[in-house]
């Protein structure tokens, strides 16, 4: 069974250019979301280039088809570019143009070695959505940490729309397609005009829902962190250590909380001014995000006041770790700008025992610290229910 290939291509155009509608107004909406607009663009030369092959085609213009496969060449590269720009890294311009320039070299080449100069550039712009497209879902691959829904969604039609594209370079190859010849209805080019319909209305769908995903977990994560220091805020502070706690289970994982309180704040703000505690607190912050571990949770608790969750941390390896960083930041603070600081930090350290709930170990936590406060600052005390092993017991940490 044969079908009109004019008939074929031009609801794929049609896609195409609404596809270009939808992502332009998106992008408008979110003029920092550059990819849409590259996406944009590259639907626009998906659309104008079919178009073009469908009036050349039509009138029997050898340029209007040229001009036509060689629009449609620079779509995949625009795509690929567009993937680039979602992932915030730089589009090499010589790789954006590499598609174009080989297809402009292909009709010469072809005819110098006596070829059909249309079936060349023809398979080289195959060839171009056969490279570009896989390149771009494994570019999308690097964004997979975000858990974005839509990522893998859209690596699909990525690889999808590549694969029959693949297909239609052996039709080429083997003779299955004659330019200029109706193509069958079940061969890998007679495919290509029905999967560019679906490649042209998911895909643009899905960067769209890809940038937005992406908005609102901005919005999230920003909700999340405490805006001066960086860390986690309160709020995310207590639903995270909620979790953490919630895994103990049985209770017989050991789980450790340091509470930290700068020492002499009030007095470093109104001698030093605000700037001078504002820079206390943000080193303060990186001092200890510099020796946690991967399973550590950190954050500001409120004002100058800092809690750190330490899962399987017994209370002598908690002791121990909070003294060091409690050491560490009073060196790094002895003096700022060349006047002398000594900035310094009291702490609290507590462990989860069976039957407690989170808000007692916390308490515990803060409990010990203001006992480190009231025996002279600058050191690390421990919850008086687990004092009793003695507060300056170092051991060995892994």
């Amino acid at each position: 069974m044969h079908v009109d290939t004019l008939t074929l291509m031009i609801p794929g155009s049609f896609a195409a250019a609404l596809a270009s509608i939808f992502l332009f107004g998106a992008w408008i909406q979110t003029r920092t979301a550059l990819s849409l607009l590259w996406w944009a663009v590259g639907s626009l030369a998906a659309s104008l280039g079919v178009a073009l092959l469908i009036a050349g085609l039509a009138t029997r213009q050898p340029l209007g088809i040229a001009a036509g496969v060689g629009i449609s060449t620079v779509a995949p590269a625009l795509f690929w570019g567009g993937i680039r720009q979602f992932n915030r890294r730089p589009v090499p311009v010589f790789a954006l143009l590499a598609g174009i320039v080989a297809w402009g070299a292909a009709g010469p080449l072809a005819q110098l070695f006596g070829h059909e100069p249309g079936t060349w550039s023809t398979l080289v712009s195959f060839s171009a959505s056969c490279i570009y497209l896989p390149a771009g879902a494994w570019e999308l691959t690097r964004a997979r940490r975000e858990q974005l829904n839509a990522l893998w969604p859209m690596i699909g039609v990525l690889i999808l729309h590549s694969l029959v594209y693949l297909g239609g370079s052996h039709d080429l190859i083997t003779g299955e397609l004659v330019l200029g010849n109706p193509p069958r209805l079940f061969s890998w080019f007679g495919a290509i005009h029905f999967e560019s319909i679906i490649f042209a209305m998911a895909s643009a769908t899905l960067m769209i829902l890809l940038n937005k995903e992406r908005v609102e977990r901005t919005y999230i994560e920003a909700a999340r962190i405490d805006p001066l220091t960086g860390v986690a805020n309160r709020r995310a502070l207590i639903e995270g250590s909620t979790r953490l706690f919630s895994r103990l289970g049985d209770k017989t994982s050991a789980l450790s909380v340091a509470m930290f309180d700068l020492d002499h704040f009030k007095a470093i703000n109104d001698t030093l001014g605000h700037e001078v505690g504002d820079r206390v607190l943000q080193g303060f912050a990186a001092t200890v995000r510099n020796m946690l571990r991967p399973t550590d949770l950190f954050g500001r608790y409120g004002g100058e006041e800092f809690l750190l969750v330490m899962p399987n941390v017994s209370i002598e390896a908690a002791w121990a770790i909070a003294d060091r960083i409690r050491g560490q930041f009073a060196l790094d603070f002895k003096f700022i700008d060349g006047r002398p600081l000594t900035a310094t930090v009291s702490v609290g350290v507590a462990m989860a025992t069976p039957g407690a709930t989170l808000d007692q170990v916390i308490a515990a936590a803060d409990t010990a610290m203001y006992l480190a406060k009231s025996g002279g600052r600058n050191r690390v005390a421990r919850s008086e229910t687990q004092a009793s092993e003695g507060d300056g017991k170092i051991v060995r940490l892994a």
